[in-house]
């Protein structure tokens, strides 16, 4: 059985009872070029959604269902008002091809202009509404594509410090390249918010920082606290409009107040902008960040970007005494490579800043080695009651079974204070017990092994590892490498 009708989108359906259960198509526009990043459902005769998935990179979608009956398909792509196709009916051996006419993009974005309204958590009133259910589409297909696992993301995470006045400070610290699915986000992504809202703290005490994501920006716990309440214009970049949000009253965890920015032409959307609001001053004040998206490698809308920058007060000291405390932000990112091993975006030019430390060889072949760095540098610290159940007899012993990435990154200095080699320096509580860096026999230290030899675990209440980045800052010149700080049970 075949039916056409004329239009400007054309989808091509192949629809069959396989032993697998899958309903496969294709989009693709009358010059044959693939439709891609549109969101396809699969209805009942009563409307009722089925299954939903996203046409990936030449224009092909699936379903896997044991559904069989009268169907429909509705197909949405931002900029584009939405269609339902004509019924047709799941059969063994039925092949089906539809053409859907699609009308142009909507006038909406194009003459948004900046309005206010009321702030209703989970409500959006008169233009913010209508601006709201275009970034709905946009940010579903993305949402949707990441959780069926249908992207191909690889990019790298990075570590800085900015002054407080958002110039850059220390550089970048360190990085680590990534691979898989789903970009790596500064706190295990969740499906809908903690009890303490956007910023929680974990067993060690660190705060774990969530950002918006699509998922999170559609969950019923994002709507319940907070509401959309203006629409904001950027004269310096006409492309795109803005829905503004904010925590609505009431709310008792930490929430989020920024810009939703989409692009006029097409309604996708290009990037949040937020500042974290705590009443309950958990977080620090100031703390802040953006998530960007774009298209990715395999044509599909994604993530492409993210940072997040957090205030931090330091003491520092000098190895020729003296010292004062600063304030800096510490900033936490990560991006997304294209086709040219080059981010999709980076408009802090944070990749150029890198230059030749960082090189996009090793990606493939130390993907798994980067995320077991990754998942074990979360754990700055090392408790007591993971010192009691392992067979360690010393600290270093405990760091080269519980922690060996703390040494393997001190092969690699992160500031430039070194060319031949560097080390951990180790302190007890508050006492320096290894060399520094750059001066292996001033003052009669020994290396960071032979000190950490000497500190039977018997001793040892807690071990903290203090990255390259905050140890310089803490602790002053000769700590590149990192610092190790033991507590004692005695202290």
């Amino acid at each position: 059985m075949r039916r056409a009708v004329p239009g400007l989108l054309l989808l091509l359906a192949s629809v069959s009872a396989v032993p697998a259960q899958t309903l496969d198509g294709r989009l693709g526009t009358p010059a044959g070029e693939p439709v891609v990043g549109a969101f396809v459902t699969l209805l009942q005769e009563d409307g009722a959604p089925v299954r939903a998935t996203v046409s990936r990179a030449l224009g092909q979608f699936s379903f896997e269902t044991s559904y069989t009956g009268r169907f429909s398909l509705r197909v949405e792509r931002p900029g584009y008002l939405p269609f339902t196709s004509e019924p047709f009916v799941r059969a063994p051996d039925d092949r089906l091809t539809l053409a859907l006419t699609v009308s142009s993009p909507p006038r909406d974005l194009s003459s948004a202009r900046t309005a206010a309204t009321a702030c209703v958590a989970g409500t959006a009133f008169g233009a913010t509404a209508d601006l709201w259910r275009h970034a709905v589409l946009s940010l579903g297909i993305m949402a949707v594509a990441e959780d069926a696992g249908m992207l191909d993301v690889r990019g790298m995470r990075y570590l800085r410090v900015l002054n407080t006045g958002g110039d850059l400070h220390q550089g970048v610290i360190e990085q680590e390249p990534f691979v898989g699915s789903s970009v790596p986000y500064p706190a295990a992504p969740v499906p809908e918010l903690p009890a303490g809202g956007f910023v929680s703290s974990d067993e060690t005490g660190s705060l774990q920082y969530q950002l918006p994501t699509p998922r999170l920006l559609l969950s019923a716990s994002f709507l319940a606290g907070h509401c959309f309440d203006r629409i904001v214009t950027d004269r310096g970049r006409r492309e795109r409009v803005g829905l503004g949000f904010r925590p609505a009253g009431g709310g008792r965890g930490v929430g989020i107040q920024g810009v939703l920015w989409l692009e006029r032409a097409s309604a996708q959307v290009l990037e949040v902008d937020f500042e974290y609001r705590d009443p309950a001053q958990m977080a620090p004040r100031g703390a802040r960040g953006q998530i960007g998206f774009h298209q990715g490698r395999d044509g599909l809308p994604q993530v492409s970007r993210w940072w997040v920058r957090v205030p931090r007060e330091f003491e520092t000291s000098y190895a020729g005494g003296g010292g004062g405390r600063s304030r800096s932000n510490v900033e936490s990112g990560a991006f997304v490579f294209g086709d040219n091993d080059r981010p999709l975006e980076d408009p802090d030019g944070v990749f150029a800043l890198i230059g030749g430390m960082f090189t996009l060889g090793p990606i493939m072949v130390e993907a798994e080695q980067a995320q077991r760095i990754m998942s074990e540098g979360a754990l700055k610290q090392i408790r007591l009651d993971e010192i009691r159940g392992a067979p360690p007899t010393d600290a270093w012993d405990i760091l080269r079974t519980l922690r060996p990435t703390w040494i393997a990154r001190a092969e690699s200095p992160a500031l430039d204070e070194a060319s031949s080699g560097g080390e951990l320096v180790v302190y007890l509580d508050r006492m320096r017990l290894s060399t520094l860096n750059g001066d292996p026999n001033a003052g009669g230290y020994v290396s960071a092994p032979a000190a950490l030899a000497q500190i039977p675990a018997s001793w040892i209440a807690s071990i903290e590892y203090i990255p390259p980045i905050e140890a310089a800052a803490i602790y002053g010149q000769g700590h590149g490498y990192g610092v190790v700080v033991i507590r004692s049970r005695r202290q």
